[in-house]
């Protein structure tokens, strides 16, 4: 997967997804919550914010592209407004914001000072 997506030039989304399945997925599922996290997820997906338009909504069924939208918009939001707006984008899309970081660091690790 990882040869392939530096051959088509998606490397960075595949490390991210490998990292997802790696370590887990970033979301959270409250008992009493189960309707509205499913309403959150789909959301993710047909939110213009991305960018998405009227094609792209057929592509909601994959749960690796809802991690990717997951963490290119929380990527996004924590660069451009900050750690307390990425930590609110969490609690309203009920994502962990610890995963987030780890899948962040997992895939983009600092490099190394020799």
């Amino acid at each position: 997967m990882m040869i392939y997506s530096e051959i088509f030039g998606c490397l960075s989304p595949i490390l991210s997804i490998s990292a997802f399945l790696s370590y887990k997925s970033p979301f959270v599922f409250p008992k009493d919550e189960r309707k509205n996290v499913e309403r959150v997820k789909l959301a993710l997906l047909t939110d213009k914010l991305y960018g998405a338009n009227e094609s792209d909504e057929g592509n909601g069924q994959s749960d690796h592209l809802l991690m990717m939208v997951a963490y290119k918009k929380w990527e996004r939001i924590l660069r451009e407004n900050g750690v307390k707006a990425a930590h609110r984008f969490c609690s309203s899309y009920f994502l962990s914001s610890s995963v987030m970081y780890m899948i962040r660091f997992v895939s983009f690790p600092a490099p190394y000072v020799t």
